[in-house]
């Protein structure tokens, strides 16, 4: 009896601010997914972790793989990332594995994990329901509707103290400077014909309807 493994490392690391972790301790998380989700012990290949190109500058993949991962470098935009791993769900067959455990908060996984299920594999979804920094529900509500009924529901916040490596600082937003004012003064004088200083005044007017904090005086 063996077990799949599959990590979407792009949704994972959207879970950070819910589970108030900034970066993850990769050592805790391998051993979590192949000892302590599900009940087989035996591992399918190695873990299956996906990052996408810009997450993989630096020490990140090979940290990743030195803790037991195998990674692969992959373009996010249209869900390149997910389809990787449906195509190698797609291949797992019961004589293969009797378990799938998936880390994701993404709803694109949720018809082939169906078909897997109809085959007798049984199916592990490993995210958190921890909202985002701005509020936000992780999980949408197809799939929650199905953790806890058709999908065997991992909550990643009861791992939190073993997954941090170190703890999610909140952005801070810093109000804007209110710009310098200055203080403006014009003097016009001017001497012309009695239908000429209208014409001029119902042109300074249209200038200050336009400034409604402007200040004048008119003298005749």
């Amino acid at each position: 009896m063996t077990k799949a493994i599959f990590v979407d490392g792009a949704s994972l690391a959207r879970m950070r601010p819910g589970l108030g972790i900034n970066l993850f301790e990769f050592k805790a998380l391998y051993q979590i997914l192949t000892e302590e989700v599900g009940t087989c012990k035996d591992i399918f290949n190695k873990p299956f972790y996906t990052i996408s190109k810009a997450a993989s500058e630096g020490t990140w993949v090979k940290t990743i793989r030195s803790r037991g991962f195998e990674v692969a470098i992959i373009e996010t935009e249209n869900g390149q990332d997910d389809k990787l791993i449906i195509d190698r769900i797609k291949t797992l067959k019961p004589g293969d594995v009797s378990e799938i455990v998936l880390v994701s908060a993404d709803q694109d996984f949720v018809p082939v994990l169906r078909d897997k299920k109809a085959e007798g594999i049984k199916i592990y979804w490993v995210a958190t329901k921890s909202p985002t920094e701005e509020g936000r529900r992780m999980i949408g509500e197809v799939l929650e509707e199905l953790l806890g009924t058709e999908f065997e529901f991992v909550e990643l916040a009861n791992y939190k103290d073993r997954l941090m490596r170190s703890p999610w600082v909140g952005r801070v937003f810093q109000p804007e400077p209110p710009k310098p004012q200055r203080k403006v003064k014009v003097i016009l004088e001017i001497v012309t014909t009695h239908d000429e200083s209208f014409a001029l005044l119902d042109d300074v007017m249209k200038i200050v309807k336009q400034h409604p904090s402007m200040k004048y005086i008119i003298e005749s």
